[in-house]
């Protein structure tokens, strides 16, 4: 086996997670309810794959950040995110 430093230029989504999961916040829940939404997105050739990477950029950078307390707050943010990654396709088919 030969390890190396992480390209993140290469896998610029592997170092958006890394970062989310240091945070200790709801970005995590974030990330995953919107590429769950841009999967689906993907998959029925509504968005192109590149787009998936770009909505979770946007969700990841324009959140409040909130600390977790219990599964409500999970069930809140996954429905907040699925909603706001919907929203920013449609604005982007609106371009």
């Amino acid at each position: 086996y030969t390890f190396s430093p992480i390209d993140y230029q290469r896998y610029p989504l592997l170092k958006l997670i890394l970062t989310a999961a240091r945070r200790r916040d709801n970005s995590l829940i974030l990330l995953n309810a919107c590429d769950e939404v841009a999967i689906d997105y993907f998959l029925r050739k509504k968005i192109r794959y590149f787009d998936m990477h770009k909505a979770m950029s946007f969700i990841v950078n324009k959140y409040p950040s909130i600390r977790i307390k219990n599964i409500e707050d999970v069930i809140y943010w996954d429905n907040w995110a699925r909603e706001k990654t919907k929203e920013y396709f449609n604005r982007l088919w609106a371009q």
